[in-house]
């Protein structure tokens, strides 16, 4: 029996194809881990069984400088890093306008790192992570 409706699957997550330990959290480092390899999505699973999910694609992250209009493979999405913020000891990642956290994927795997949507955060909320001292009142 086939299914009723199709449906396109949105990630959750992403984990990288190639391991690497979570490097320290700097723009430089953080921006080397996501260039470094293709991350595959992590998606939930159909809602019913009348419904086919259609996976997400694959990414790849790239500098805007080393961008190439030819794709990787036809099921891999070029994301341009553009927004890297650490607060409050977490890395978080923009990915199609949406906060995603670099994390390790598991506490038994040390070199699999993983990308995780964060709904609850947001770029536009103030950074309170500051290395200036509040001003006495």
């Amino acid at each position: 029996m086939s299914p009723d409706q199709t449906m396109q699957a949105d990630a959750v997550g992403y984990t990288r194809q190639i391991t690497a330990r979570l490097p320290r959290f700097t723009r430089a480092r953080i921006t080397k881990l996501l260039t470094g390899s293709i991350w595959d999505p992590v998606y939930g699973l159909s809602p019913s069984p009348n419904v086919r999910m259609i996976p997400p694609p694959a990414i790849r992250f790239v500098e805007a400088r080393n961008a190439k209009r030819a794709p990787v493979r036809s099921n891999v999405q070029t994301v341009l890093v553009r927004r890297i913020e650490v607060r409050d000891g977490e890395a978080w990642i923009e990915v199609g306008g949406a906060v995603f956290v670099l994390e390790r994927c598991d506490a038994d795997l040390p070199d699999a790192a993983c990308l995780n949507l964060r709904s609850d955060l947001s770029f536009d909320d103030p950074d309170t992570d500051t290395q200036f001292a509040k001003p006495p009142r």
